[in-house]
């Protein structure tokens, strides 16, 4: 009796050990890898998570298997910020483009995306300002005065304006009476109109940010050396410079950092996501080329010793004539050998990030299956298009093809089957449209032509009507009894102001009629003109 109650006891303990065992292995994050994005905490390390944190959960949403961490850091602390990425604690950066620079020469991190402002605006310069009644009138008139700045390695509120003040022959820190930094772009935009300070630099859009906000008057501020640049609504003293990258580390694989990558892109314009971190979307990278040479100009962050060789360094490498000679020749050979290796490393470096660009390129702007537009590359050539024809006063055409037929396909004779008709779909579109013509995949087996300059009315429809001719010749599977069709709906005239969107609904409806006329045909009919 005992041993068979110790049995039943034995098996119940091995029982409930192995269901614990399978609710860990199947519990979602057992499994998890944790990602850590440290971003930089402009305003504070609390309004950066309220800012950021929608984004890690936007991308805790799209990729589930992993964990994502958000860490701020402090931007007046660059030892803070290094030192995890030293530790290799970190695999993505979100940071402002003078810390990026330092870490991409320090670490190898490398950017991924661009950050784009509200107004679609990926870069961004520096104000000068000073008081509307002051008597400064340009940089030059600065000698003597105060100026205020956000702090000594802060990028649109000092640095780029710094450079700009230099190009004009004045050395604030030489040649003012003092500088100052005041942490903050508010706290120097109220420094200049209490006359705290008689000048500040700001990053563009401040000014403008704030009088939306009723917070100042722009008539009450002057901006020195004023420049202009087609598409860009600041008032701004200096050239423009790339904004925020988005930068993945060594730890992070290309793998991760393409689906982060397109995760992001995949948030649009003007999202809630990004709205709340205050801007508008995510770009493909641009180049920060003149951000390195920026700050090499000023002796700046990474490049503090730029150009410098100390006199102990020369003097030990030239004790004696004899060995002058041998020390340089061992010099210059090591030298050509470091070199030698760092560009075979650089040119593979180059060539794997061209080539993640380009496949990060596609997967976000075409279809994988045919290799046409996706909607989102579709709606930017069609509205293209349709500022074209609005400048040059031509038609365009919008075809809107649904397949017919298509579904008994797939069903009989499998996806792949399916697929294949696709793909010959997508061939045939191509065979049969220009080359300045767009041809979309919107899904499913709906596909989506726009004619630029379309020319006359009948020239669309037997071009329509020969696509539908085309498709019905798509090869079928032997003995299949099944035909793959096309339903067309066009809309034809001058977009005058319609949208992209407003074309693409109108063809559809009329793909509609198609259908409900008998299907295999093309129903067109002209835009109506807005009054």
């Amino acid at each position: 009796m005992a041993q068979t109650l110790h049995r039943q006891s034995s098996r119940r303990f091995l029982a409930w050990s192995l269901l614990l065992v399978l609710s860990f292995l199947m519990a979602p994050s057992a499994f998890a890898r944790k990602v850590n994005i440290l971003v930089i905490a402009i305003h504070g390390e609390d309004v950066a998570r309220k800012e950021w944190q929608p984004t890690l959960d936007h991308l805790q949403a799209t990729l589930p298997r992993h964990e994502f961490h958000l860490i701020p850091v402090s931007p007046f602390d660059l030892e803070q910020i290094k030192a995890p990425i030293a530790r290799q604690e970190i695999d993505f950066v979100i940071t402002q483009p003078a810390i990026y620079v330092a870490l991409e020469n320090e670490f190898g991190v490398s950017r991924i995306l661009t950050m784009v402002q509200q107004g679609g605006h990926s870069a961004f310069g520096s104000a000068i300002i000073t008081r509307a009644d002051s008597d400064i009138h340009g940089i030059r008139d600065l000698r003597g005065k105060t100026i205020a700045g956000v702090a000594q390695l802060g990028f649109g509120g000092w640095l780029v304006g710094y450079k700009e003040m230099l190009a004009h022959g004045f050395d604030p820190y030489k040649d003012a009476r003092a500088v100052k930094f005041l942490g903050t772009q508010p706290r120097e935009i109220q420094a200049v109109l209490d006359g705290e300070v008689d000048a500040a630099v700001i990053r563009t859009g401040t000014l403008e940010m704030h009088a939306t906000a009723g917070k100042i008057r722009l008539d009450d501020f002057r901006v020195l050396a004023p420049k202009t640049y087609p598409g860009f609504p600041y008032r701004v003293s200096t050239p423009l410079y790339p904004g925020w990258a988005f930068a993945k580390t060594h730890k992070a694989s290309n793998e991760l950092s393409k689906s982060v990558a397109l995760a992001l892109l995949s948030l649009g314009s003007n999202s809630p996501v990004n709205a709340r971190a205050g801007f508008q979307e995510w770009t493909f990278p641009c180049d920060y080329q003149p951000v390195h040479e920026l700050l090499k100009t000023l002796r700046a962050g990474p490049y503090e010793n730029y150009g410098q060789i100390s006199t102990r360094d020369f003097l030990a490498q030239h004790p004696r004539e004899t060995a002058l000679f041998a020390g340089l020749s061992l010099i210059i050979l090591a030298m050509a050998a470091v070199i030698l290796r760092a560009n075979r490393i650089l040119s593979r470096e180059k060539a794997d990030k061209e080539k993640a660009y380009e496949d990060m390129k596609q997967m976000a702007t075409h279809d994988s299956l045919t290799g046409l537009s996706n909607r989102l590359l579709f709606m930017e050539l069609l509205e293209k298009m349709i500022h074209g024809a609005q400048r040059t006063g031509t038609s365009i055409a919008v075809m809107f093809i649904d397949l017919d037929g298509f579904k008994e396909i797939n069903d009989r004779f499998g996806h792949n089957y399916g697929d294949d008709v696709l793909r010959q779909i997508g061939h045939t579109l191509k065979e049969v449209t220009r080359s300045n013509d767009a041809i979309g995949r919107l899904g499913g087996d709906e596909f989506i032509v726009a004619l630029g300059d379309a020319g006359e009315i009948e020239r669309v429809r037997s071009l329509a009507e020969r696509i539908v001719e085309r498709i019905g010749q798509i090869n079928q599977p032997n003995a299949a009894g099944f035909k793959v069709g096309a339903s067309i709906g066009v809309v034809f005239g001058a977009p005058d102001r319609y949208s992209a969107e407003a074309l693409i609904q109108a063809s559809d409806k009329l793909m509609y009629q198609a259908k409900l006329g008998g299907k295999g045909r093309c129903v067109i009919e002209p835009l109506p003109v807005q009054s």
